[in-house]
């Protein structure tokens, strides 16, 4: 994840070339974005990529 501290929104690595941050950022990893209330997702690209998939776990190994 990437995180703007100064507009405290996080982008998706897909999701970053249209993020629009300015140079006061920072790499993390998504479970210490999705702990702090303060951060929230820059864009609907940043909230779709980062939407938990359920299913087998043995389908998971596959893809």
């Amino acid at each position: 994840m990437i995180i703007d501290h100064t507009q405290n929104r996080y982008s998706a690595p897909a999701c970053f070339d249209q993020a629009g941050f300015t140079n006061n950022i920072d790499e993390t990893t998504y479970s210490e974005v999705e702990d702090n209330p303060a951060f929230l997702p820059e864009s609907s690209c940043t909230a779709v990529e980062m939407q938990t998939k359920r299913g087998p776990l043995w389908f998971a190994w596959f893809m």
